[in-house]
């Protein structure tokens, strides 16, 4: 279950005071998300984006997630390596009648593992941006629910029910 839930940039995200993976009460520590506002969107206008997002994680879960997320870099990196070295031998080396149907299989096989691999094994917090808003993406429902509640002005979307709540 995903839940969506977008702020206003400007907007202090205040979250639900438990770790955002095993739910524990008070974890006492945070994981830091950044937020990685695109150089061209800063030249839009004077928008204070945060460096970063502070996440509730006890010490356990946030070293996890951690290193979850330092294999998934690492992984992405190889992955996209091999394929890339694959896909431009057999952009050389392949010329026939199919060419334009083998580069664009080529490509689709190039970007399969990450996408393969972000589907199967999501990280349980995400951030993206929207024009002015950032969008928290929870793979947890109820813990979505719980910040748009804390969040005055959040607008949820629920992605399974396809369902939109304003606040």
């Amino acid at each position: 279950m995903t839940m969506e839930v977008s702020l206003d940039a400007q907007t202090e995200a205040h979250f639900p005071d438990r770790c955002i993976l095993c739910g524990c009460p008070g974890p006492g520590e945070s994981l830091e998300e950044p937020v990685c506002a695109p150089t061209w969107r800063k030249l839009l206008g004077p928008v204070a984006w945060p460096d970063v997002i502070r996440v509730p994680a006890c010490a356990n879960c946030r070293q996890l997630i951690e290193r979850q997320r330092s294999l998934r870099n690492r992984g992405a990196l190889v992955a996209f390596l091999i394929a890339g070295v694959a896909y431009a031998i057999l952009l050389l080396a392949y010329r026939g009648p199919y060419e334009n149907f083998v580069r664009t299989g080529g490509l689709v096989l190039f970007l399969a593992p990450h996408v393969i691999w972000e589907g199967m094994f999501p990280l349980p917090f995400r951030l993206r941006m929207s024009g002015r808003k950032l969008i928290y993406v929870f793979e947890q429902n109820v813990y979505g629910r719980e910040f748009a509640l804390i969040n005055p002005g959040s607008c949820e979307y629920d992605l399974d029910a396809s369902v939109e709540h304003a606040r």
